[in-house]
């Protein structure tokens, strides 16, 4: 399904129901994302996740929509395999309004903001 080999080693961790936290370099994306395949109690309920741990974009390629792109084949990702999207400390509001925006709710949590979908 998808087109990018660190996007294919998740796909396989989610067929093969795995769990995993590892850094990924996503050139096609100019980022690194460290990512887990785990589980999570939201809104009192144990899900499957797909984290983002931790995104780094490559500074000229900033307001690109790179981590739009990625996003999106995480999200069809997580729809096929029925996995609530999880994004971990976020730092940017640039980030937090365009997952509000796009549908992700906030947790409710003090300590940092974190959003989830799920699918």
């Amino acid at each position: 399904m998808m087109e990018n080999k660190a996007l294919s080693f998740i796909e396989d961790g989610l067929k093969k129901s795995i769990k995993f936290n590892t850094w990924i370099n996503c050139p096609q994306y100019h980022l690194t994302v460290y990512i887990r395949l785990t589980k999570r109690l939201i809104d009192k309920q144990i899900c499957d996740t797909i984290d983002l741990a931790s995104v780094s974009v490559d500074e000229k390629f900033w307001h690109k929509g790179y981590f739009k792109k990625l996003l999106n084949n995480l999200e069809e990702l997580a729809k096929i395999y029925h996995r609530t999207i999880y994004i971990e400390s976020i730092l940017n509001e640039y980030v937090m309004q365009y997952g509000l925006k796009t549908g992700y709710s906030l947790t409710p949590n003090n300590i940092s903001i974190n959003l989830y979908r799920k699918f």
